[in-house]
């Protein structure tokens, strides 16, 4: 009975996903050990009975097949399968190919060795070069959808048909064709959503690891893991390149828990990131207005608002924001001398590298400076 159930949630999950058939059994060996008080070891051991047992009947099927042709060429087990409805009381009906067996060992393997591979990089979720496209743009033009489409099913492997092109097409532009621009009401609430899903988070983390054994750099992987698994079934694609080429939820709802999440993930990587004074990220915010058509917060009379620079500030460089509004409103952008005087000759570069390779950042330098 209990090897049955073993192989019924394998099977589950390889066909829900095989992409995302890792992350299923963290969350499953989790589950287990929370519910069922089964040990990590011991799971790693009922899903390599289940792999044992499809594996003996390959052999079967494949010393069978030999002796019947013993003078003819030798068979390869990757043709074999075994019929599903055999070993799940059918439940499951079809074939479960050689192939497929290895890779379900292979992510049991990773598991058991915690050699857990995330696909996902998180070093290209730019946050808040996000934020500011969403809050900045109100529509995106037909060309940059069709772009995206093609790049997305290049990305996929999907097969370019007149069919399957259609189908994209009627995904991108009737679901997500315009966004209107948020009202400063819903930028609040998209702040307070923001914040309240990054807690959970972390509420949600230390009880994952509360209690276990493992260190804590194993525990922060296997959490990334649970999360990218959560974030892929959102409804938006994985990177800020794909964000910014269309394919963006309306729901503000939604987005801040996406933001939220990536927050929380990213959290992780901050110690490791290269820290630069605030002046660098005063400087940046100077070429961020620009290329965005804006005027830095000012007055009636002409004078820079310290109430609403040093919130900026807060966000972009998580500190009081006070040196960077003394920086900002020191800084003349115009003055070509001064900034290599104050930022040294590679202030374009280091500008460019904070920026995330923003392709706007990097045109406005290359034709004013």
């Amino acid at each position: 009975m209990l090897e049955l159930q073993y192989i019924n949630m394998i099977l589950n999950g390889f066909f829900t996903d095989e992409s995302l058939f890792r992350s299923y059994l963290i969350r499953k060996q989790k589950e287990v050990e929370r519910e069922n008080f089964v040990t990590e070891s011991e799971f790693i051991k009922r899903c390599y009975n289940v792999i044992l047992l499809f594996e003996n009947d390959i052999k079967n099927q494949y010393l069978k097949r030999k002796e019947e042709s013993e003078f003819m060429e030798k068979p390869s087990r990757e043709n074999f399968y075994i019929q599903l409805s055999s070993f799940t009381d059918e439940k499951f009906k079809g074939e479960l190919w050689h192939s497929q067996i290895q890779f379900i060992k292979k992510c049991i393997d990773e598991i058991s060795n915690h050699n857990i591979t995330i696909d996902i990089a998180i070093k290209d979720l730019d946050v808040e070069n996000y934020l500011n496209f969403v809050f900045l743009h109100k529509s995106i033009s037909r060309e940059s959808k069709k772009n995206a489409i093609l790049k997305l099913m290049e990305d996929a492997k999907s097969e370019k048909t007149i069919s399957n092109y259609r189908i994209w097409i009627d995904y991108v532009f009737n679901q997500q064709n315009y966004w209107i621009e948020p009202t400063e009401e819903e930028r609040k609430l998209f702040d307070e959503l923001r914040v309240k899903s990054s807690e959970q988070e972390k509420s949600l983390f230390e009880s994952y690891s509360k209690g276990s054994p493992k260190p804590r750099v194993d525990l922060i992987k296997e959490f990334e893991a649970v999360i990218i698994n959560r974030l892929s079934k959102e409804p938006f694609q994985k990177t800020t390149s794909d964000f910014m080429e269309g394919l963006l939820t309306k729901d503000l709802n939604i987005l801040a828990a996406v933001i939220g999440k990536l927050d929380f993930i990213k959290s992780f990587q901050l110690t490791k990131a290269e820290k630069y004074p605030e002046k660098w990220y005063a400087l940046l915010f100077w070429f961020e207005l620009k290329v965005t058509g804006k005027q830095p917060p000012m007055g009636v009379e002409g004078t820079f608002i310290k109430s609403k620079i040093i919130p900026i500030g807060i966000k972009k460089c998580n500190s009081t924001g006070l040196s960077f509004y003394n920086s900002f409103i020191n800084i003349d952008i115009t003055n070509k001398k001064l900034l290599i005087r104050d930022f040294g000759d590679n202030w374009k570069e280091v500008a460019i590298k904070l920026s995330n390779n923003n392709i706007e950042v990097i045109k406005y330098l290359e034709n004013n400076y």
